[in-house]
């Protein structure tokens, strides 16, 4: 079972397994929001098998270095992102929409570094913490993006794709994004891999009807 926990500029997730993850952790100052979700779940920071982080932008792994004050959890990235994890500073960030040029000044903030843990490259398996799903390599927000994709049709997707600002079912491309090519090729690979429900990094979940609808799909089977 996968939970949203909505913070003050994204959504972190707990996934329900034998080990619990959670992928993501907010901005810097948000490990208190965290913990209490956690409590209120009957969990504390010690019972989480995993930190996943979807890539290493200020909003989406600001409060790892916090959580990790109060227990040793083991945190995962991809290797073209873990060298800003370990600076605590975000990749470039490259506006898609006016919006993205309007925010890019008030983004570009640092936030406490960390050493991850597991570092990968393509795939990392998820059945050791009792999941029936992986941890995949999906570049375009940045390099090192990556999705968690279950095998019932559940992917949580960071910022490869968001809500809409008024709909936040509706789905959009993100305001920031590093490599169009790559992120219209991970989008392909998630579709292909059977993805129905899309949990995104800023509103949704967004249905893969939503995903055809909004985004320019035909692209990918052209060929």
């Amino acid at each position: 079972m996968i939970e949203k926990i909505s913070l003050s500029l994204s959504n972190a997730y707990l996934i329900w397994a034998k080990h619990p993850i959670l992928v993501d952790t907010g901005c810097p100052g948000e490990s208190d929001k965290i913990i209490r979700f956690l409590a209120a779940k009957n969990l504390k920071v010690s019972d989480l098998g995993l930190i996943v982080h979807t890539h290493a932008h200020f909003d989406h792994c600001g409060s790892t270095a916090e959580l990790l004050r109060t227990a040793r959890v083991p945190t995962a990235v991809h290797q073209a992102d873990a060298p800003f994890l370990r600076k605590g500073a975000s990749q470039t960030i490259r506006p898609h929409r006016w919006l993205g040029h309007f925010a890019k000044p008030f983004l570009k903030r640092p936030y406490p570094a960390i050493e991850p843990d597991i570092v990968f490259q393509n795939l990392l398996s998820l059945t050791a913490f009792g999941l029936d799903a992986d941890l995949r390599h999906t570049p375009g927000h940045t390099s090192g993006s990556s999705s968690v994709i279950f095998s019932d049709g559940n992917a949580i997707v960071g910022d490869l794709l968001m809500g809409s600002p008024f709909r936040k079912d509706k789905a959009n491309y993100h305001i920031f994004v590093n490599d169009f090519a790559q992120n219209n090729h991970s989008l392909k690979t998630v579709l292909d891999l059977g993805a129905t429900r899309f949990w995104v990094g800023h509103g949704g979940p967004l249905s893969a009807e939503s995903v055809f609808r909004r985004i320019d799909c035909r692209c990918f089977y052209d060929h």
